[in-house]
């Protein structure tokens, strides 16, 4: 008479955890937002790069102000040029 084995196959253990998974696709995530939010700022510093002098300075800001402003905002790079020169 022959015996049948009740006991369960061994499971396959997968490559990669869940965990591991979550943390690539957060990383993955992460990198893909950097990279659009610089692709963003170097398009808005082209943009106000195209503007003359006159054109900047009606909006508060200097050639030498642009990145400064693209990337902290106006209120902190006139603050961090503070006090202003006379």
């Amino acid at each position: 008479m022959s015996t049948v084995s009740l006991a369960r196959p061994p499971r396959i253990q997968a490559s990669v955890s869940p965990r591991r998974g979550a943390q690539f696709l957060r990383l993955a995530y992460a990198a893909y937002a950097a990279t659009m939010r610089e692709l963003r700022l170097l398009r808005d510093m082209r943009l106000l790069a195209e503007y003359d002098d006159h054109m900047l300075r009606d909006i508060g800001i200097t050639r030498t102000d642009i990145e400064g402003v693209i990337r902290r905002g106006r209120d902190r790079a006139v603050f961090m040029n503070w006090p202003p020169l006379k």
